[in-house]
């Protein structure tokens, strides 16, 4: 997640909520020396959510096991929807030359139905969905599709069974 991800007025921290290092740890957020020495003053390796970004806090709660808010879900979105326009965007600008916007565009399209699903639009707002092993299979997958010039009609056996293999080693079905 990035900061563009958050809404306009992002959550605030509750009155009186602390997070801990383990909290921290599984949010993947290091904190900066001087907030670790203030953790280690407190003496109970719990920090003010305060002290957090608006970023850092929403990482952290996301990581919990509350159940998650429309917030949260709408910054899943966000995230997710623009971590796969930069995978497009970077596969269109690697495209063999001569390969025009369309073409590029229907290969990506054909990927991401058989990589990932035929209900692509609830997939590509899934954060669950947009790891880096799912981006770089709909990636292989439409380079396939432009390298067997078969950008513009129904996908070839080679990659429908590329997909298939991709999706195994992904863990869906």
């Amino acid at each position: 997640m990035a900061e563009t991800d958050l809404p306009p007025v992002p959550p605030r921290p509750a009155e009186g909520e602390t997070v801990g290092l383990r909290e921290l740890e599984a949010a993947d957020i290091t904190l900066s020396v001087g907030l670790r020495t203030e953790m280690m003053l407190r003496g109970d390796d719990r920090l003010p959510a305060d002290a957090l970004s608006p970023l850092e806090l929403l990482r952290v709660r996301m990581t919990g096991p509350d159940a998650w808010t429309d917030t949260m879900d709408a910054v899943a979105a966000s995230a997710s929807r623009r971590l796969w326009s930069q995978a497009y965007a970077r596969f269109a600008d690697s495209a063999p030359e001569g390969t025009d916007a369309a073409g590029t565009a229907r290969a990506w399209d054909a990927a991401v139905l058989l990589v990932l699903s035929a209900e692509p639009d609830a997939v590509l707002t899934d954060l669950r969905y947009a790891g880096d092993g799912f981006r770089d299979a709909v990636r292989r997958v439409a380079v396939h599709l432009l390298d067997t010039g078969t950008g513009t009609g129904a996908a070839p056996a080679s990659a429908t069974e590329l997909a298939a293999l991709l999706r195994s080693g992904l863990g869906l079905r």
